[in-house]
């Protein structure tokens, strides 16, 4: 729109610069002999009008009026200002989680549809989804299900108190859907969102998808210090053999006191070692 105005406007000045400038050189015709524009063989001289000569804004008037010309001169530019005493206001609101683009597996025709979701309220969506039993024995209420969360659609808008994708791979998860959990989890992109990451996390885990557990979509394993992603930090570098970053982070662990034994064990076998039953497990 911006770009549309300063054109118009462009143009609006370029069509009226010729007339303005005709009737500023007006004056100047009357009150000297015309002159030809072509330069003098001998020499080229370039006179100068006196500032007695130059037309002013009432001579330019004047000749407007001669020649026909009732148009009154433009108005000057004002800036707008707000009166004293008023303040814009402000609104304040609540922006709700991070969900990045919109992502789903099912397109169009083979889902609900991209305006599955619209003029829906979003705590009433997310109440809903909640409530809903993630595994039935109906098969067309299992079928629907399935085509509701992976449809890609904007997600309702308001105001949110969880993170609306972490919700839908949660409930798939839940409701024995490991396989959909995990394609949707590679088509989530929200770095920023913490919940979202562990839900991705999870979905990739369960459905035992190896080349994308240790991938990006679990890059936040090299960042964070919680014991869930140190401990998913130690899995990639054990299964991708890297013994130096392996025994660096099994040491943080145990030093911190975060060590599960039963995961130390599956390190040990993992790592090439013998695998020994824990003592005892953590109920």
């Amino acid at each position: 729109m911006k770009t549309t105005s300063l054109a118009l406007s462009l143009t609006l000045i370029a069509a009226a610069s010729p007339t303005v400038f005709a009737q500023d050189a007006a004056p100047a015709a009357e009150q000297a002999a015309p002159r030809s524009i072509l330069p003098n063989q001998d020499s080229v001289e370039t006179k100068q009008v006196p500032d007695e000569a130059k037309p002013t804004s009432d001579s330019a008037a004047t000749a407007g009026e001669k020649n026909g010309d009732n148009s009154s001169p433009p108005e000057p530019m004002t800036t707008p200002s707000l009166p004293r005493g008023s303040a814009a206001s402000v609104v304040v609101g609540d922006l709700g989680t991070v969900e990045g683009p919109v992502a789903g597996t099912l397109i169009e025709s083979d889902g609900l549809g991209y305006d599955a979701w619209q003029g829906a309220d979003r705590a009433t969506i997310e109440a809903m989804l909640s409530a809903v039993p993630a595994a039935t024995p109906s098969a067309t209420a299992r079928l629907l299900l399935r085509k509701l969360l992976l449809t890609a659609a904007p997600p309702p808008t308001g105001r949110a108190d969880m993170s609306f994708n972490a919700l839908r791979l949660t409930k798939l998860t839940d409701g024995g859907l490991v396989g959909d959990a995990a394609d949707l989890a590679l088509a989530v992109m929200a770095p920023m969102n913490p919940e979202i990451r562990r839900a991705q996390a999870d979905a990739v885990l369960y459905a035992g998808r190896d080349a994308d557990i240790c991938g990006d979509v679990t890059d936040y394993r090299l960042d964070s210090a919680e014991p869930f992603w140190v401990e998913l930090r130690a899995y990639c570098y054990a299964v991708t053999n890297l013994p130096g970053p392996l025994e660096l982070t099994r040491s943080v662990m145990q030093e911190q006191g975060t060590a599960d034994p039963a995961f130390l064990m599956m390190l040990g076998g993992l790592s090439g070692g013998s695998a020994t039953a824990p003592d005892s497990l953590p109920r």
